[in-house]
């Protein structure tokens, strides 16, 4: 039984990253390449999935909540997702058709991350496994999906053939795990939300965090490729650097996922803003793209200790009856808002003064993450969290 839950749970995790590996780099390329398209066609795609990221995520969220089995809202949302990848497929897409099919997808794109994190985090535990063992799986899915694709037939077109192929076969995966809501129906009908000191620090931690993460993720590339202000290094050897980034997040959650959640949550989410302070320097300090490479080290140790811890941290300071929805929260900032106002600022200053000062900017707000980390986090007393409700 054990093992039948852990295959399931690894399983799980490996195509909807292999997913977020395609629509995170390809749908710009594949906009840009449409008839209409300009620089605003591009940004306005960007603009419009973040946008519905963040609505979506709470709708999701919360009907995850209520359900019967949060496996089966999970099963809906990519179900949904394969069926209106498929849309990108028509011949003479205009740009009105463009923008509602956006819309349409990023309605369930990013619902896995959530609603995995929480079946993984409540189901772990019948297994010999951490859960940072498990959330492993989806850097591997993200960096081997980078190198699949590489070798595959990669016109843009298919991108959207693969994600809807992954997107089936996640769903049918998640049939195979289960994460009924253990509350009363009265209870849920209740739809309590926890919006605790500690949560709401947490997120402010994480917004800091993802801005920054933004600004390196989405300005680096251009760095980095750029002859006349970056390095002037390949889109080859980017695009290898990058793999190579997300298999180490891979190798460290495995190796010390289990450390990760049983150390003081403190010191895990300084050691991530002391590595987002060393990744950003040394894009600012040296101006070789070989010597500039070695940033990925630092990147593997963010996200593997983030992913690794962050999920374990919101359950320790949520009640279980609000995890979902507290998953959902969380991810609208990390994945929604942070990144809004990390490209928006980025794009700003890197106009004004370029891509390489931007970087000492990012080591700086690091470095007052850093600093406010011990306020933001502490260690959680979890005891009354999911204590019985008093008897009238």
């Amino acid at each position: 039984m054990r093992k039948n839950i852990t295959l399931s749970l690894a399983a799980l995790y490996l195509f909807p990253w292999g997913i977020q590996c395609l629509a995170d780099n390809f749908i710009s390329v594949y906009t840009e390449r449409l008839p209409f398209a300009t620089a605003g066609t591009v940004g306005n795609v960007a603009a419009i999935g973040a946008v519905v990221t963040m609505v979506s995520q709470l709708i999701w969220t919360g009907a995850a909540g209520k359900a019967k089995d949060k496996c089966n809202v999970l099963s809906v949302s990519l179900i949904l997702l394969a069926a209106f990848s498929l849309l990108f497929l028509i011949g003479g897409i205009t740009k009105p058709l463009l923008y509602l099919f956006v819309f349409l997808f990023y309605s369930c794109y990013m619902t896995h991350q959530p609603l995995i994190d929480t079946i993984a985090s409540e189901n772990c535990g019948k297994t010999n496994h951490a859960f940072g063992w498990f959330r492993s799986f989806a850097s591997f899915g993200y960096a081997v999906m980078g190198l699949l694709f590489a070798f595959l037939p990669n016109d843009t077109d298919y991108i959207f053939i693969y994600i809807a192929v992954l997107a089936a076969l996640s769903a049918v995966i998640s049939k195979t795990v289960s994460a009924p809501n253990r509350l009363s129906k009265s209870e849920n009908n209740k739809s309590e939300k926890c919006m605790n000191r500690r949560f709401v620090c947490f997120l402010v931690y994480s917004f800091c965090l993802f801005l920054c993460s933004r600004i390196l993720g989405f300005f680096f590339s251009a760095y980095y490729c750029s002859v006349s202000e970056g390095l002037g290094g390949s889109i080859g050897m980017l695009s290898l650097i990058l793999s190579l980034g997300t298999f180490g997040e891979w190798i460290i959650m495995l190796v010390f996922g289990k450390k990760a959640v049983r150390a003081k949550p403190v010191a895990v989410f300084m050691l991530i803003a002391l590595s987002g302070i060393l990744r950003a320097g040394i894009i600012f300090v040296f101006e070789s793209p070989a010597l500039v490479s070695i940033s990925v080290v630092f990147s593997a140790v963010w996200f593997g200790l983030l992913w690794s811890a962050a999920t374990p941290y919101i359950k320790q300071t949520v009640p279980e009856k609000s995890l979902a929805w507290a998953q959902g929260v969380w991810t609208v900032t990390t994945s929604g808002a942070a990144p809004l106002v990390g490209s928006y600022l980025g794009g700003l200053f890197a106009e004004r003064f370029g891509y390489r000062p931007l970087f000492l900017v990012v080591s700086a707000i690091m470095l007052a993450l850093l600093l406010l980390t011990p306020v933001l986090i502490k260690k959680c007393d979890d005891s009354h969290l999911n204590a019985p409700a008093p008897q009238s």
